[in-house]
């Protein structure tokens, strides 16, 4: 939460989460789009009020708040023709998984400012709709079966996964999700009571990188997208490198802005993290460049993230500074329920996104009330 001088001189305060999702087939939130922005929108007037209990919501605050699913922008859809409150600012995104071959990875950018309307018949804006989003069912089929027998290998029953009413085509969560919950209940919670062969599943993730403080996130990382993991998930197909990714996205959206997402949450040191992917991404804009296409300043990264330390927002933050690129901050919101996920903060719900955490660039990036009244 933070204050800025509008062209009239008036103050005012800022609420803004740059990267979220909803349940839009093909991503992975709890709520359908409506739903997820006035969840928003209300969690924004609670904080409003709680920090400025005589102040007027309506008049002194604007809450920017966007919508970033995993490799679709069809969430969109359905906001067409629905009324927003007018000091709540809706921006377009998505989320772009990459793959990294050399270390048979999969990493996030975030797109920031496209058409909803254009970015669906762009090059990469059909060709992940086509061979990613659309192909989740069946790639969620086959997650809900590798854990299930993933866990069973370690001592631990978990037959929800193969039960056809919670599969993600019925539902839309994430056959990791629901394992992960499950799992949780079951050796994580407060009424937990495991079995001996139940305790030895447990002491076999602790032993391997999860962490209960950070629940789905570090299952998913350590487990699900790690190569050496029984659990691992090959998410590659469709995916293009960073290279294509950046390129065509650049090249065919002229307002777009690439971010590179929650640089501190992969199995590589964030600082080398950061200086590998922008020599791609720099090479990327040389070439743009060389084509008569601007893209230098519309380049960036996200600073602080739910995930991130303190510390890596820093790395992250001085990388931006030093490199004139835009830099945006998010709490990548799925679900409510899910550790840490709390609209408008970063580390774990316990930071609120502030004005050193947001470049103004991303501020003034188109917003979509036009395209929303559009019949």
């Amino acid at each position: 939460m933070f204050e800025i001088e509008k062209e009239d001189g008036k103050k005012v305060t800022i609420i803004a989460d740059t990267h979220t999702h909803t349940n839009t087939l093909g991503s992975d939130g709890k709520y359908p789009p409506i739903e997820q922005v006035m969840y928003a929108y209300r969690k924004a007037k609670e904080a409003f009020y709680e920090k400025y209990p005589n102040g007027d919501f309506d008049k002194d605050c604007e809450v920017h708040w966007e919508i970033t699913d995993h490799n679709t922008i069809a969430g969109y859809d359905e906001l067409k023709r629905v009324k927003l409150p007018e000091n709540l600012k809706l921006h377009c995104g998505v989320e772009i998984e990459c793959y990294d071959k050399e270390r048979d990875m999969i990493y996030d950018v975030t797109v920031h400012n496209v058409d909803p309307m254009q970015f669906r018949n762009t090059k990469i804006g059909a060709h992940y709709q086509q061979e990613v989003a659309d192909k989740k069912f069946d790639l969620e089929d086959e997650s809900a079966e590798m854990q299930y027998e993933a866990f069973k290998n370690i001592g631990l029953e978990l037959p929800i996964l193969l039960d056809e009413d919670v599969r993600y085509r019925k539902t839309g969560i994430r056959a990791n999700d629901t394992a992960h919950d499950e799992m949780f209940d079951i050796l994580f919670s407060d009424e937990s009571n495991p079995t001996e062969t139940e305790k030895k599943a447990k002491e076999y993730l602790l032993a391997n990188g999860y962490n209960p403080e950070r629940g789905r996130s570090t299952y998913y990382r350590k487990f699900i997208c790690n190569p050496e993991s029984p659990f691992y998930l090959d998410q590659t197909k469709g995916r293009w490198d960073l290279k294509e990714m950046a390129y065509w996205t650049l090249k065919e959206n002229p307002e777009a802005i690439i971010c590179l997402s929650h640089p501190g949450v992969y199995s590589v040191p964030i600082e080398q993290f950061i200086e590998e992917k922008f020599a791609i991404i720099n090479k990327v804009v040389e070439q743009l460049e060389r084509e008569g296409i601007e893209a230098r300043n519309r380049i960036g990264i996200e600073v602080a993230h739910r995930s991130m330390t303190l510390d890596d927002t820093e790395v992250a933050l001085k990388y931006a500074r030093d490199n004139n690129l835009i830099y945006t901050s998010e709490s990548d919101f799925h679900d409510p329920n899910a550790g840490g996920q709390k609209p408008f903060t970063v580390n774990l719900g316990k930071n609120e996104i502030t004005n050193d955490m947001i470049d103004n660039r991303w501020l003034e990036t188109n917003v979509l009330q036009n395209y929303l009244t559009k019949e």
